[in-house]
């Protein structure tokens, strides 16, 4: 990747790709575009600028760029600065490179293609920046400090999606916003809705790819459930997040966009937030602490820590740097298992995770925070649900005062395991409770929008896939 280009009127960030490539007419073009393609001025449509360069050259003018006049081969006897500062900032050695490419060869006509440099950038998504980000780059951009709180809470309080929406900005202000920044870099695909009011929203990535987020309604309260990574390490033998494997790590604006994507869908407050959905949120650190820090500042969101609930499968080093960084969210430890051999089977990608090390490391956690630390037990037929698996789970949680959830497995076609009965999932809630373990049944919603974490997007793929070989 290249380093950030220097000339802070483009807005633009880490260029991505540079390419040469050759169109008819002659003369001399230089692109830079997004990975769609789209050319500058204007936008895709996520918001990411691109802008064209015609003529090898450019001045600026009032902000924007206009075209001016300047032979290629001027260009190659010139160094890096004025009147070419869209180049500035790429290494010498790439410009040397282009330029020391050969001109392209005459056709029958007598006339030369035009020789094209297209540049690719990455513009930083506003949803993914902290106060002090936007602080130095407002005052790098010769704008006021403080109007980056302004611009933040309009963008994380008021749900804007644009800089025009941004009305106590003077309009002069609002233009200058929308040539130098973005505000998403992410955009919804689908909403599927059930009867019961869960809400699962399919988000379109910059790559192509998706993720999912969904709305639980319960009663008075509104719960978000979020994605941190595109599929999943893990794999657990019943989850559909980790069938097609990890692709990436989100960003911290594609994991707070979910957020803001969901509270304009729903006409109610947002009252909690779960990091439940694909991916293992621990293994995606500093993306994750700083969608998290978003969204409890006052300039942010304002979801406190004590509203978000974050889940594991237990990465034990993580969760005491998470102690140690003071971003301390409830907790749910997937267990999933009473014994090392039973969730080895289960999560075979853990296998050196002991039961035993999970619940002291909850314990820690709960005692270092005063937090909330629940253990998930998703329950299978005839593999972790008896009541011999009851009683061994609550001989070792007896004491401690932590909440067991029981989760009946919510139907995943592509995995061998069953939900249990009823008689069978009442049988082992009603043991556990006999060893002095608190207990709690989660409902099943959203089975009509495929709701259950990862089911959506391995459609989507599955869909993805017949249509690339069809």
């Amino acid at each position: 990747m290249y380093p950030v280009l220097k000339n802070r009127r483009t807005g633009v960030g880490d260029v991505h790709e540079v390419r040469l490539h050759d169109v008819p007419g002659g003369g001399g073009n230089i692109q830079a575009s997004d990975e769609e393609g789209a050319c500058f001025p204007g936008t895709d449509g996520l918001g990411q600028k691109t802008m064209e360069i015609r003529h090898d050259s450019l001045v600026p003018d009032s902000g924007r760029w206009r075209h001016a006049d300047f032979p290629l081969d001027q260009l190659r006897e010139r160094p890096l600065g004025e009147p070419h500062e869209i180049l500035d900032g790429l290494p010498r050695a790439s410009l040397d490179h282009i330029l020391s490419l050969p001109r392209p060869a005459r056709k029958a006509n007598g006339r030369a293609s035009r020789r094209v440099i297209q540049l690719e950038f990455d513009m930083d998504a506003l949803t993914g920046l902290s106060l002090q980000e936007l602080e130095e780059r407002c005052t790098a951009d010769g704008l006021e400090r403080w109007r980056a709180r302004t611009i933040l809470r309009w963008i994380h309080r008021w749900n804007a999606t644009s800089f025009e929406q941004m009305t106590d900005l003077s309009k002069e202000m609002r233009a200058a916003l929308a040539e130098r920044y973005r505000i998403f870099s992410t955009a919804v695909r689908e909403r599927h809705r059930s009867p019961d009011g869960t809400t699962k929203l399919l988000v379109g990535l910059e790559d192509g790819d998706v993720i999912e987020t969904v709305l639980i309604p319960e009663g008075e309260r509104r719960t978000i459930c979020i994605s941190t990574q595109v599929g999943c390490p893990v794999k657990c033998g019943f989850c559909a997040s980790g069938l097609n494997g990890l692709k990436r790590n989100l960003t911290a604006s594609e994991i707070a966009e979910q957020v803001l994507h969901v509270k304009r869908e729903s006409p109610d407050r947002i009252t909690n937030v779960v990091v439940m959905g694909i991916g293992e949120p621990l293994l995606n650190y500093v993306p994750l602490t700083k969608a998290l820090r978003i969204m409890k500042a006052s300039w942010g969101m304002g979801v406190g820590y004590n509203r978000i609930t974050l889940s594991t499968v237990g990465v034990l080093d993580k969760m005491a740097k998470l102690v140690e960084d003071r971003v301390t969210p409830n907790l749910a430890v997937s267990l999933h298992a009473p014994n090392d051999e039973i969730r080895r089977e289960i999560i075979p990608t853990m296998p050196k995770m002991k039961v035993i090390e999970l619940i002291k490391a909850g314990r820690a956690y709960k005692e270092a925070t005063g937090k909330n630390v629940t253990f998930e037990y998703v329950l299978l037929d005839g593999v972790n649900d008896d009541k011999k698996h009851a009683l061994e789970l609550g001989k070792k949680l007896r004491g401690t005062k932590m909440k067991v959830n029981v989760i009946p497995l919510n139907r995943v076609e592509e995995v061998p395991y069953r939900e249990p009965s009823k008689e069978r999932l009442d049988r082992f809630v009603e043991a556990l409770g006999r060893c002095g373990v608190p207990v709690t049944v989660r409902k099943r919603k959203g089975d009509e929008v495929s709701a259950a974490c990862g089911q959506l997007r391995a459609r989507f793929v599955r869909a993805a896939a017949g249509a690339a070989h069809a």
